[in-house]
This record gives C-alpha cells, sequence and structure tokens, in this order.
C-alpha cells in the first residue's frame, strides 16, 4: 500500500504545508514553470495553514470556556440552591412563589463541591474486575479511572457508566505475574464531572 506523503495531522501537515510554500517558487523556477500558478499554490498552503492554526487557537478557547463554564456552574448552582432551601424554609414563603421560580419539587441538595461516591471491587474471572458503586440521587453516573499500583501515578480514564456495576475486562500487563491495580470513580452530572475524586482501591488481578 502507497503512503501519502502528506501528514493526517494537524501539527504534521501544517509543518509540510509550510516547507511546500516555502520552496515551490524557487523549484518552479528552476523547471521553467509558470511562476503564477507556483505562487498560486504557495497562497493556497498558506491559507490552510491559517486555518489550522484558527482552529487550534478556537479550540484552546473552547477549552479554557468550557473549564470556566464547569468552575462556575458549580458555584452558582450550589450558592442558588442553598439560597432557595432558605426560602422554603421561611413560613411564607407560598406554593404559587414555588411555582414562579420553578423550584417546586425534590430538595435534594447535591454540593458540587464536595459530592463523591463509593464503590466496591470485586474479581468475576479472566482478569475481569467488577466495580459495584453506589449513585447519589441527582448524579447521571461515574467516571471510572484505574492505574497500576507503584506505577507513574498517572490515571486513565476507562469511561463513564451510568448503571452499576463497571466491569473492566481489560487483560493484565503480564501473561506471568498478578498485577495491582488501583481504582478511583468521579460523579458526573450533564457528561461533566462534578465533585471530588472517591477513595482510591485496589486489587490484585491475575
Amino acid at each position: 500500500m502507497r503512503v501519502d506523503y502528506i501528514p493526517h495531522d494537524d501539527d504534521g501537515q501544517k509543518d509540510w504545508l509550510q516547507n511546500y510554500a516555502d520552496e515551490i517558487e524557487a523549484i518552479a523556477a528552476a523547471l521553467a514553470l509558470d511562476p503564477a500558478k507556483a505562487t498560486e499554490a504557495k497562497n493556497k498552503c498558506n491559507s490552510l495553514v491559517g486555518k489550522i492554526d484558527m482552529a487550534k487557537q478556537k479550540k484552546a478557547e473552547l477549552k479554557t470556556a468550557t473549564d470556566d463554564k464547569k468552575v462556575t456552574r458549580t458555584s452558582v448552582l450550589g450558592d442558588v440552591r442553598l439560597y432557595t432551601a432558605a426560602l422554603k424554609t421561611n413560613t411564607n414563603f407560598t406554593t404559587a412563589q414555588a411555582n414562579t421560580l420553578r423550584v417546586k419539587g425534590g430538595d435534594t441538595f447535591i454540593d458540587l463541591n464536595t459530592i463523591t461516591v463509593d464503590f466496591t471491587l470485586k474479581l468475576i474471572g479472566n482478569s475481569r474486575v467488577e466495580i459495584d458503586f453506589n449513585k447519589p440521587g441527582g448524579i447521571d453516573g461515574v467516571n471510572v479511572y484505574a492505574r497500576l499500583k507503584g506505577g507513574n501515578g498517572n490515571w486513565t480514564f476507562l469511561g463513564l457508566d451510568n448503571y452499576t456495576p463497571y466491569v473492566d475486562t481489560r487483560p493484565i500487563t503480564s501473561a506471568t505475574a498478578p498485577e495491582e491495580r488501583e481504582y478511583a470513580l468521579r460523579p458526573v452530572i450533564h457528561d461533566e464531572e462534578v465533585g471530588v475524586l472517591s477513595g482510591i482501591k485496589g486489587i490484585v488481578v491475575v
């Protein structure tokens, strides 16, 4: 199979385009080709480089905006829930007022800053680890993370699960020795992590 000479990733493609734009006019002149065509190719390369740079900038801006939204949502909704809870303790607060504010209903308070989940681990054969987690009211699910004990300390994201249990089906890294894994979970609401990472629990996998 022939390999495309143009890289497919943005960074590689940008580098390739810049080199092509820098060199094409000189090579076209050496071959006595139409300089206008070479300049047109150069300008098109530079145009795509600009689009790649713009997309990278917008991606960074989106991440910043999303992170800021998460922090603000946690703070604002927590404060509004606390204020609403205080309103509901006022003996003069009416059902009509609750309907106007759209706060009629359950008063289950979720502290988005501190909510967490608990879980248990069980080996169910063939290197499969069953993670049975509780699901506090108000959360949609949990993000599951794992790492090897004594490794580099970095967590690997395994997936989002809305219903317990989550089963880790990954094979062990060594065919000749067991390994000790560590797991941690994070609550999720509307596809965004909230609260704090759970306690870390470990299990030996064979």
